[in-house]
């Protein structure tokens, strides 16, 4: 069923643009692990109310993802339309289309805590990267 969805969010994504909103659940159908991190970590935890430096038509989401998935994570939102880019953030002129996912590989454990419905990093301790 998982996969089915999966498969039909992606035809039609591919179609049309994706939200905001959609853009936190769209990881979730990934199967791997991950964690909002940096400013995402800030919005999820404080449900929506920390939303800065970025705008609808330059809106990256920044997740946590183990070293080992990199290549997967970006064959995932691929079948989306989406960009990817890792470890840092692009000019907006360099990625396709207003939503577009930040990768920060890791090689330990991504600690994660459940926050209406989204794994987050805690967004305190991700200030020293």
């Amino acid at each position: 069923m998982r996969r089915h969805y999966n498969e039909m969010m992606g035809a039609l994504y591919r179609c049309d643009r994706i939200s905001q909103e959609d853009a936190y659940i769209i990881p979730h159908f990934a199967g791997m692990e991950f964690a909002h991190t940096e400013i995402d970590a800030a919005y999820v935890w404080t449900h929506g109310g920390y939303q800065i430096a970025r705008s609808h038509d330059d809106y990256p989401v920044f997740i946590d993802v183990h070293d080992q998935d990199v290549d997967r994570w970006i064959t995932f939102f691929e079948q989306y339309g989406i960009d990817t880019t890792i470890d840092e953030r692009p000019d907006a002129s360099n990625v396709e289309g207003d939503i577009y996912y930040v990768l920060f590989p890791t090689a330990g454990g991504i600690e994660t805590e459940w926050i209406d419905g989204n794994r987050s990093s805690h967004w305190m301790r991700r200030s020293s990267r």
